[in-house]
């Protein structure tokens, strides 16, 4: 022990010195936390080596203040550090915490990737990335949409509790038909949740688009209740529902690790305040 002790006050410009450099980076990586950064931007933005960053970036990521996208090998921002989710601030925001999540799909499937929360009896769209196919599906940010009515909506009912659900009912009644498809009937909108919550995401055949098809997952906190959700959807001729299915499974594998790192949020993120739509 006494041994260690001398090492260690020996070592002890060094141990500052590569305490500090842990935190730039970590300051640096919260600077861009929009977006991931790799290991050579972040040896060129600190002046320092290759190595020097690898390693303060894989300390990082042990402790979960950094994750690390496992196929392009660049860091983003992670949640760790916040013990009760009453302490994660606002700014450590939702959007930013799904945006490289949202990317990943986008990349896999060209088309719209949008996140929706929580708003009332409805759910609006707060950040989205728009489709590259020849058709493309709009974001419609801000737009209310009904609960009931809609992937990204139900995949938010599907994850509140039944009281709630069938509160929600209850004050909706009739339920509004969007399209022609949308769910009314109550008994179908409980199965149609039931369904959810085994699958894990829900589907929308021209309920909410008249003329797409789409898919959406939740965003899930601690306590397994929803944040929002992320929906992918595009025109039913470039996005048939046989591209659609094909795709469930590695949509589900990003969508696992993104819910992995929202586990420590709680579900009351302020979707009511419309300052953090885009």
């Amino acid at each position: 022990m006494a041994r260690q002790i001398i090492e260690r006050e020996q070592n002890l410009d060094y141990l500052n010195k590569s305490t500090l450099r842990v935190l730039k980076i970590l300051d640096f990586v919260v600077a861009n936390s929009d977006r991931s950064v790799g290991v050579t931007e972040v040896s060129k933005a600190l002046e320092i080596s290759k190595n020097l960053a690898f390693r303060a970036l894989q300390t990082l990521m042990e402790e979960g203040f950094v994750n690390r996208n496992p196929e392009s090998k660049r860091y983003h921002l992670g949640t760790a550090g916040f013990e009760f989710p009453a302490t994660v601030p606002d700014a450590l925001d939702l959007k930013n915490i799904c945006m490289q999540y949202m990317r990943e799909i986008h990349d896999l499937t060209g088309e719209t990737v949008t996140l929706s929360v929580l708003d009332g009896n409805y759910t609006i769209v707060v950040e989205g990335i728009e489709g590259r196919n020849p058709i493309v599906t709009r974001v419609m940010y801000g737009k209310p949409i009904p609960l009931h009515a809609g992937p990204g909506s139900r995949a938010v009912l599907a994850f509140m509790s039944d009281h709630r659900i069938d509160q929600y009912i209850a004050h909706n009644s009739p339920l509004q038909s969007i399209t022609p498809t949308t769910i009314t009937e109550p008994e179908l909108l409980r199965k149609e949740v039931q369904r959810i919550r085994r699958a894990g995401y829900a589907l929308g055949f021209r309920d909410n688009m008249p003329t797409g098809n789409a898919v959406a997952f939740p965003v899930l906190d601690s306590s397994k209740q929803s944040l929002g959700a992320i929906a992918i959807g595009g025109q039913a001729e470039q996005f048939p529902m046989d591209k659609l299915m094909a795709l469930l499974e590695p949509m589900g594998k990003i969508m696992d690790r993104l819910n992995a790192e929202t586990r420590v949020l709680n579900a009351h993120y302020p979707a009511s305040d419309r300052s953090f739509i885009r």
